[in-house]
């Protein structure tokens, strides 16, 4: 299967009834790490895994840990992200998370495909150059605005080390090595929690 095919199978998914806001982006992101031995497990995990599985199988799309089919799926993430951004900050509303299921997940309403990314990574992505300079640049512009919760989210799943390795080499991280916690320790998510909140839970 080649990335046109992975481009064209999106007029499809268009037609498909599904949350607002769940774009082909973040079914494509959930496909690429679900196709790895070494991410399958935990993206089971994510809240929106259950959405992705039946919309794979309404598209008849199988698993298939290949690097050429790893390759063409990133291709085609690549492709559609270069003519619009915005879909890596597209989110999702979830507000029943069962807390026994997703303790930590449940905290959280809002899911973009940088949430997944977030969720996922150091795993596959951020070891592909052009993807993890995308991932870079949007997440640097993205966190210091107000609302936004990226730093809450690597903060209560423990990646405090994902964050700094995101901004390596950003004006902010040149600026202070530890700007992002100035710029948001004070600032409240989506749910009104600080991050000291989710430090401590």
């Amino acid at each position: 299967m080649d990335t046109n095919h992975l481009i064209n199978l999106r007029h499809k998914f268009e037609t498909f009834r599904r949350p607002f806001g769940f774009n082909y982006v973040h079914f494509l992101l959930i496909h690429l790490y679900n196709s790895s031995s070494s991410s399958a497990a935990i993206i089971k995990t994510y809240p929106l895994y259950s959405i992705f599985s039946r919309l794979q199988h309404k598209l008849n799309l199988i698993e298939r840990e290949q690097e050429d089919y790893y390759q063409s799926i990133i291709d085609a993430i690549v492709l559609i992200v270069s003519q619009n951004d915005v879909c890596l900050t597209e989110t999702v509303e979830q507000t029943y998370l069962n807390i026994n299921i997703y303790p930590i997940s449940c905290l959280f309403r809002l899911y973009s495909p940088i949430h997944l990314i977030l969720f996922m990574e150091p795993l596959v992505l951020l070891n592909n150059q052009r993807l993890n300079n995308i991932i870079k640049i949007i997440f640097a512009n993205e966190y210091p605005k107000d609302k936004c919760d990226y730093i809450h989210f690597c903060i209560a799943h423990r990646k405090t080390t994902l964050i700094m390795d995101l901004l390596s080499g950003s004006v902010q991280q040149e600026q202070n090595e530890d700007n992002w916690l100035i710029t948001k320790i004070n600032s409240p998510s989506d749910r009104a929690w600080l991050p000291i909140h989710y430090v401590s839970f």
